[in-house]
């Protein structure tokens, strides 16, 4: 599953939507057929920089990958600097082509449901960069956005623990929801 995001989406808290989502990127690297040392290179810069947004909270975005490079290089963790780019280039070049508008009644194979609003892109670019399955994913956004509802207008970026208190006060008085022993 993959899309891309176009332009930057400021929020509240200064984070951005991802530029781009390429959840199979693994399977389509595969398909490539590079030579062992090559594919081995490829992947390991693309997990190091996936696991570097999960760990940093930064989105994955063209900027975001170019100072990871130049850091993992500048720290000695790769002598491979420019193989990692190449692996990082070919990761968002791909994943925005197998993204590309389709014509109209011809679905993408990668099409991806990315969310309506930008907490919402962010809240599923964070469970698919830890690789939550798709029952959980949806379990997630689903409780996210009754969470939303009941802070109404002022937005879910805007919730306070107070907040979070009440919805969970409302959920245990009036829908009986609580921990099941």
């Amino acid at each position: 599953m993959q899309n891309a995001h176009t332009g930057p989406q400021s929020s509240v808290s200064g984070s951005r939507a991802p530029e781009i989502i390429f959840a199979n990127w693994r399977e389509m690297l595969n398909q490539l057929k590079l030579a062992r040392a090559v594919g081995h290179t490829y992947a390991t810069a693309i997990e190091g920089y996936l696991e570097y947004c999960r760990l940093n909270g930064v989105s994955v975005s063209v900027e975001t990958a170019r100072g990871f490079v130049s850091d993992a290089f500048r720290r000695g963790v790769t002598q491979e600097g420019a193989a990692w780019k190449w692996a990082l280039n070919w990761f968002f070049r791909e994943g925005r082509k197998r993204s590309a508008p389709q014509p109209e009644g011809v679905p993408s194979l990668g099409q991806a449901d990315t969310g309506r609003t930008p907490w919402e892109s962010r809240l599923i670019e964070r469970l698919r960069l830890k690789h939550y399955s798709w029952r959980t994913e949806r379990t997630y956004r689903e409780w996210a956005w009754r969470l939303a509802q009941f802070v109404g207008a002022r937005g879910l970026e805007a919730a306070t623990d107070e907040d979070i208190k009440g919805f969970l006060s409302e959920l245990a008085v009036r829908a009986g929801v609580g921990p099941h022993f």
